[in-house]
């Protein structure tokens, strides 16, 4: 038996109203009466909020109940999770995304985000188990196929992601949460007891209890200092950094402009393009 999708453009930057609710129907109406038998509805600018979702959602679940619906919820605001999560609590049986959440303007919903959740609530996706760690290196992947500079703190699949501040008092590990991460310091985490919890994790040869106080805070201002020392350092390099990312999408980054230009320069005319 063959299967048909059919996608539902919408603007829902003013919400969902009556008129825009009966208008999405009707195409829907149509869509199944060409044979459609899956309908993706496109939040297509972003504009939904969770509220709207689990209203709008729910109404067509209960419309269409024969009918598979699915969501693709753009991320202009910041919510493509948020509303793809609230169309499952809803009723709808299928979910879109993209490895990072690549697509148009701000993207979509990351694919590797909605599975996390997914596992985390006891929602099964498809017939096979998928494996999130797979998922996650195949999200770092997609950042280097498409020559995009890494989102190092992206939910769930950026680099650094799992890197919590090693102070004295770290609340997820305060809150006994026991998740993966990796620890960084900054200055205003540097004290003694911070030290102790480093020497204890990779200089174990050093007996952390015959250090005083007073001792590892002499430490502490000498590390304080190597970081002041090196701030200007670390801007230079940054600025730098900045500059050579801004060199590479001028350069390569293809706009209506460079066409135009480029479109005058292979037809041989000397037409100036403002």
């Amino acid at each position: 038996m063959t299967h048909f999708k059919a996608s539902v453009l919408n603007n829902f930057r003013l919400g969902v109203s009556s008129k825009r609710f009966d208008d999405i129907c009707r195409q829907i109406d149509w869509a199944i009466g060409l044979g459609a038998s899956t309908i993706r509805i496109n939040d297509s600018v972003g504009g939904l909020q969770p509220h709207l979702t689990h209203e709008l959602c729910g109404e067509l679940v209960q419309r269409y109940p024969t009918i598979t619906f699915c969501l693709h919820a753009h991320n202009d605001n910041g919510l493509a999770v948020a509303n793809t999560m609230a169309a499952i609590q809803s009723g709808f049986q299928m979910i879109e995304g993209s490895l990072a959440g690549f697509g148009n303007r701000s993207g979509i919903a990351p694919i590797e985000q909605v599975v996390k959740l997914c596992q985390n609530n006891n929602i099964t996706l498809g017939a096979q188990a998928i494996d999130l760690a797979k998922l996650v290196e195949c999200a770092r992947q997609s950042e280097r196929t498409f020559g995009a500079i890494p989102n190092l703190y992206r939910p769930v699949s950026g680099i650094f992601e799992t890197d919590s501040n090693f102070g004295v008092l770290n609340i997820p590990d305060f809150l006994e949460t026991n998740d993966e991460k990796r620890y960084f310091v900054n200055y205003a985490g540097l004290h003694p007891v911070t030290l102790k919890m480093a020497l204890s994790r990779h200089a174990q040869s050093i007996d952390v209890k015959d250090l005083t106080d007073d001792v590892l805070w002499d430490v502490v201002r000498k590390l304080q200092n190597e970081i002041e020392s090196s701030d200007e350092t670390v801007t230079q390099d940054y600025n730098k950094m900045l500059g050579t990312i801004d060199e590479f999408y001028g350069r390569h980054v293809i706009t209506t402009k460079s066409i135009a230009d480029r479109v005058v320069s292979l037809l041989g005319k000397e037409t100036a393009i403002a």
